[in-house]
């Protein structure tokens, strides 16, 4: 397990430095030039624990490891927790960001990529310890993409322009509101929207109001979904509308580059 660790860790950053940093990477882990970065980290594991002491079973049994396939129709979710914990790691890493950045953290995005993935990675190690999951080699792979995907956005400006990565979520008919809301996936979608307004032969035309998503979700998959839902797994393709360019307000497009509005596209 801990090579297998070891090997995400460092091929999630390296992959990502070797393609679009310009310069090699220096950068000290020392405690004194990185407070803001080891307190991040202390308070996401801190809650991540907390949340799988209470939800996840955590500390029941051995240590084990648990291959939980991809996108099959006979895996546990059909593959929506794989989007689920790529998306979480990029929002995680996001926000690690934002605060590194205003901290005046030195290589900013590269230690919020790396902290969200430690902080996910102490979340695979709990889920080794319950009796409902594993350690997941799957997931932390999942998690790895969502922390890439932040970085490569973070570095590349005009690419974060372009594409947003978002959740869709409303409490699934069966969920009653007592389920582990971040495992309610029958009411989730995870999507990838390309904006009209983030290309400039667009900013001057109605095109600038419209974009196209990218998504997948499943249905009916969880306990509860039973007389509500039938197994599906969908990926699929949505015009909608670009909502953050019609406000045009920055509190509320910054919360819409993360959260999809329900009822503002067409799925095809």
């Amino acid at each position: 397990m801990k090579s297998l660790i070891k090997y995400l860790l460092i091929l999630s950053l390296s992959l990502g430095t070797a393609l679009y940093a310009k310069e090699p990477i220096k950068f000290s882990l020392g405690f004194k030039d990185n407070k803001t970065v080891y307190r991040d980290f202390l308070l996401a594991s801190s809650a991540i624990t907390a949340w799988g002491v209470n939800k996840w079973d955590w500390f029941h049994d051995s240590p084990k490891i648990h291959r939980e396939g991809w996108f099959g129709a006979n895996t546990a979710t059909g593959g929506s927790d794989k989007t689920g914990h790529m998306f979480t790691t990029f929002f995680l890493s996001e926000i690690l960001i934002w605060d590194f950045r205003r901290n005046n953290i030195a290589y900013a995005e590269e230690k919020a990529a790396l902290t969200s993935i430690a902080a996910m990675t102490l979340l695979e190690v709990g889920d080794s310890t319950s009796r409902r999951f594993g350690f997941s080699p799957e997931d932390l792979i999942a998690d790895s993409l969502g922390a890439g995907t932040s970085y490569l956005l973070a570095k590349h400006p005009d690419l974060d322009n372009k594409i947003d990565f978002r959740i869709e979520y409303t409490p699934s008919k069966g969920s009653n509101g007592k389920v582990d809301q971040v495992a309610d996936y029958s009411g989730m979608k995870h999507l990838f929207a390309i904006k009209g307004s983030g290309f400039k032969s667009l900013q001057h035309t109605p095109l600038k109001y419209l974009e196209i998503h990218l998504g997948y979700y499943t249905r009916g998959y969880r306990s509860y979904d039973k007389g509500y839902y039938e197994k599906s797994r969908n990926p699929y393709v949505a015009i909608g509308i670009n909502i953050q360019r019609v406000f045009n307000n920055k509190p509320i497009t910054r919360f819409l580059e993360y959260y999809q509005p329900p009822g503002t596209y067409v799925e095809f």
